[in-house]
């Protein structure tokens, strides 16, 4: 009698109850076009970054354990050729990350601003 299978089911189940929180960033050209390949990093206080790259859509897809966004952390887009962008999960959930309902955000980049005339 092999029971195997059932410790898998149970294992499976438990780990699945574990609280998981997930944030869709969409990035779009200034024309509002989807930009693929663009870095999104996730850089939180105590933690390493976490970096990923937009899909053929502009989707990145952020996540982790728990049942909050995690406090601290910066959320950066950046893409040659256009203006670094960033916000917070505070920021992104009204400063409330307890109870916030916000799950993704738009980002449009701009072109950089010209560089300063030198002197």
């Amino acid at each position: 009698m092999v029971k195997f299978p059932a410790l898998a089911f149970l294992v499976v189940a438990v780990t699945a109850c574990d609280p998981y929180w997930g944030f869709r960033v969409q990035v779009k050209s200034p024309t509002g076009q989807p930009i693929a390949d663009a870095p999104v990093e996730m850089a939180c206080v105590r933690r390493e970054p976490k970096i990923v790259k937009t899909n053929a859509s502009g989707e990145a897809q952020l996540g982790g354990m728990g049942s909050t966004y995690p406090p601290e952390c910066t959320v950066k887009v950046a893409k040659d050729g256009y203006a670094e962008q960033q916000f917070t999960f505070d920021e992104a959930c009204g400063g409330d990350r307890k109870n916030c309902k916000t799950k993704s955000r738009e980002i449009q980049l701009q072109a950089p601003a010209p560089a300063a005339p030198a002197e």
